[in-house]
């Protein structure tokens, strides 16, 4: 969350849609999609998904605004739904990488009697993406997703420890020490690149 967002005009424009103005969700979206995107990709590392993700969480806002009490900022509510849905499609693309591992045990060769292609990066997809990135993305997938909602919720997207305490629903305390981790376990992941 950057200093660009006006919480007074967010918290008007939530009063508003809560009064059934469907242009004020349409504003809503505009100001937190890209926010909401990024979050979304850095706790899935794909764009596909994390766009799923982020329509998923503007459905969830859309039929659940009457559940937003206001006691904390919007933005932060919003966070909390983000990262609850990210959790839960994460848990999704475990299962389905399980699922495919399991359909892909075979003989090792693909239906025309071939080994099949290595699906890693080539050349050029690393030069795009950057080995870095990718890394660090591969880390923050690889960690609970209890550290890496907190380190993507601190690092990337700049929210305070005390928004991602109430975003989390967890002690200020907790946000740290996740935080702490979390970049400690992305560190061991990361040594040896760097």
């Amino acid at each position: 969350m950057s200093n660009a967002i006006d919480h007074v005009r967010v918290a008007e424009l939530v009063s508003l849609f809560k009064g059934g103005d469907e242009a004020a969700f349409d504003e809503l979206v505009k100001t937190f999609q890209r926010p909401v995107f990024n979050l979304a990709y850095r706790m899935l590392s794909s764009y596909e998904e994390a766009g799923d993700a982020t329509q998923e969480t503007f459905v969830k806002v859309y039929r659940s605004i009457d559940k937003f009490r206001g006691e904390a900022r919007f933005a932060t509510w919003l966070y909390a739904v983000a990262s609850n849905m990210c959790r839960n499609q994460r848990r999704k693309l475990v299962r389905r990488k399980v699922e495919l591992q399991v359909l892909d045990i075979g003989n090792g060769e693909d239906e025309r009697g071939m080994d099949p292609v290595d699906p890693g990066f080539g050349p050029r997809d690393r030069a795009q993406h950057g080995d870095i990135a990718e890394a660090v993305n591969k880390a923050l997938r690889d960690i609970p997703d209890d550290f890496a909602t907190a380190v993507v919720m601190k690092d990337i997207q700049g929210l305070s420890y005390e928004d991602i305490s109430e975003a989390m629903a967890c002690s200020m305390g907790t946000v740290k020490s996740r935080i702490a981790r979390g970049r400690g376990m992305v560190r061991d992941r990361l040594r040896g690149l760097l």
